[in-house]
């Protein structure tokens, strides 16, 4: 299993979360149809133009899946996602980041100039650790309704069952190949 390099700049809570989330193998991977449909899910219930499902690496927030105008990734500097995991219940709701004093001078003003609403919520796996964010952002000064911010964490939710079935996939494909005694490959991979 992958491990994250002893740092010393690194909280040992930070690297706990850090190698969890590289535990699941699901950064870099290629787009899936799971992760797309829960970010279609995310922009749809909250009626917004940008949705992302990112994984918070050690420098950057990486989307595993996007809707509407999302880079790839972000530095993990201009990204919400702490602020969304700091938020009361893992849940944040900047109805206009332009006019927010939080967020004034905040990166993602530069990263991201056209979004003025912003809503995440925090993945959480079952140890309680800040995988990545459900995120959902437009160009309009909004809010979310109630049943809006349970849509949002529900697909959070969700997105944690869509990562844990990727790394249990991954899991029962090795184990289909690989002699458990030696753990070397069986007749199966031959």
């Amino acid at each position: 299993m992958p491990t994250v390099a002893l740092d010393t700049a690194l909280s040992p809570a930070e690297a706990e979360r850090l190698e969890a989330l590289h535990d699941q193998a699901i950064l870099d991977t290629p787009p899936s149809p799971d992760f797309d449909a829960l970010a279609r899910l995310a922009a749809q219930a909250c009626d917004a133009p940008v949705a992302g499902i990112g994984l918070l690496d050690r420098d950057r927030l990486w989307f595993k899946a996007r809707v509407g105008a999302l880079p790839a990734e972000l530095p993990a500097s201009a990204c919400l996602a702490e602020e969304t995991a700091q938020a009361l219940g893992g849940l944040l709701c900047v109805p206009d980041l332009s006019d927010d004093s939080r967020f004034q001078i905040h990166p993602v003003r530069t990263a991201c100039p056209e979004w003025r609403f912003y809503a995440g919520a925090v993945i959480h796996d079952e140890a309680g650790h800040a995988l990545g964010v459900v995120s959902v952002a437009s160009p309009e000064a909004r809010q979310l309704d109630a049943g809006q911010r349970q849509a949002l964490a529900d697909v959070a939710r969700l997105a944690w069952h869509a990562i844990d079935a990727h790394a249990q996939r991954r899991t029962l494909a090795r184990q289909a190949i690989t002699d458990p005694l030696t753990g070397l490959a069986n007749r199966a991979h031959f």
